[in-house]
């Protein structure tokens, strides 16, 4: 820190340097050093920034998934943290060549028991299911939710359109599709606006990845 002596500044105050040259008062900015970031560091950052990138496209989604998970936590926290570890664990594993390890929503409404999923020439996008998890909370109309992350092309389209689970099926004509991009397809439940209850982990299922499908 820059003090005053004898009527005039010496030494350091931020990057703004005092001193006397030739007997005459002197202030001149001290360059900057450049902050060194280690590799592992560096790692760590784009791990985040990947992950950060991916809640941010599911964000709408993220907020039912995880609304009633863990209360008072924001659900947008809770998918970065859940999510990151997930991540961790998958790079460990060597399985990152896809994104079957993300999951945006964590409930203990049943999703379906099986589930089909095709991809036609005219970019439309066919998902079929079956049945139930055993033992565990449902109802006819509880509601789907579709998620198509187009990975070469870095776009969520996200399709909430009504279709509940007696349907047994959902189709969605892809948006912003061209051939050869690579698409990652999700799907929830979560109950009718008329059947939630306010802090349940009942309200929505457990993600489920459906696959990687090339257009």
């Amino acid at each position: 820190m820059a003090i005053k002596k004898d009527g005039t500044w010496h030494g350091v105050t931020g990057n703004i340097s005092f001193y006397k040259r030739n007997g005459i008062e002197v202030m001149r900015l001290t360059p900057k050093t450049k902050k060194t970031i280690s590799p592992a560091f560096a790692e760590a950052q784009r791990h985040f920034a990947f992950v950060l990138n991916l809640v941010k496209k599911f964000k709408p989604v993220v907020d039912i998934g995880y609304k009633d998970f863990e209360l008072p936590k924001y659900p947008y926290n809770i998918a970065m943290s859940r999510n990151l570890n997930k991540y961790k664990f998958a790079r460990r594993d060597n399985k990152t060549e896809n994104l079957s390890w993300f999951e945006f929503s964590k409930g203990e409404l049943s999703n379906a028991a099986s589930f089909e999923a095709t991809l036609d020439s005219d970019n439309k996008f066919t998902i079929t299911w079956s049945g139930t998890d055993e033992w565990t909370a449902h109802h006819d109309d509880d509601n789907l939710i579709a998620v198509i992350y187009n990975k070469t092309k870095d776009l969520a389209q996200i399709c909430a359109d009504g279709i509940i689970r007696k349907a047994g099926k959902s189709e969605i004509l892809l948006k912003d599709t061209v051939k050869g991009d690579v698409l990652e397809v999700f799907v929830m439940f979560h109950v009718h606006q008329y059947k939630y209850k306010a802090a349940s982990k009942e309200n929505v299922s457990d993600s489920k990845w459906l696959g990687q499908y090339t257009v």
